[in-house]
């Protein structure tokens, strides 16, 4: 109670001050505000199975909290076009996210889900002057995937098939696992 009559008579007595103190930060951030060229802009790369339409959310959330931010929602190899070959896909995805960089020379944001993930990971190593300053991946398989091995300890699985083509299990195809070719660049 001592501590806020303190604070109560220190604001009469300095409330020109205050009041100063306050106009001067608001006109120093609106400044500040009017010099900076917003938000980074965003590239969201979907999953297996999935589409540029599994953002749709998220796109409008980041809108939504981030005004003007330019987010992009890739539309490629969607739904089970996502199954192709991870090479083939990474090659596209890269001519798609060097043109969205190289409109945005500031950088850019890149939000990864699931095989998208594995995507853009083969993209970054493809693209060494890349200018992606965050880079964030969802539900990722980064190390690889473990499971059915039946079907993708094949080799024309693996190169046609993209789930098979980050398969981690103890026994390998030599030089075909992409998570650890990807991993050695």
């Amino acid at each position: 109670m001592i501590l806020f009559k303190i604070q109560q008579t220190l604001f009469r007595e300095n409330k020109d001050i205050i009041c100063k103190l306050c106009t001067f930060s608001v006109i120093m951030l609106l400044l500040a505000a009017g010099c900076t060229s917003g938000y980074k802009p965003v590239i969201l790369v979907h999953g297996v199975f999935s589409g540029p339409s599994s953002f749709k959310n998220l796109s409008r959330f980041i809108k939504k909290a981030h005004p003007g931010t330019e987010v992009t929602a890739i539309d490629l190899f969607n739904n089970e076009k996502s199954t192709k070959s991870m090479w083939k896909q990474i090659d596209d995805f890269a001519k798609v996210i060097q043109k969205i960089m190289e409109k945005s020379p500031e950088g850019v944001h890149l939000l990864c889900y699931s095989q998208g993930g594995l995507i853009c990971r083969g993209v970054l190593s493809k693209l060494p002057n890349h200018n992606v300053h965050n880079f964030i991946v969802l539900s990722s398989p980064l190390a690889g995937q473990f499971g059915v091995y039946l079907i993708c300890y094949r080799r024309v699985v693996q190169r046609h098939f993209s789930i098979c083509n980050y398969w981690n299990g103890k026994i390998r195809i030599p030089n075909e696992s992409f998570c650890l070719l990807v991993a050695e660049e």
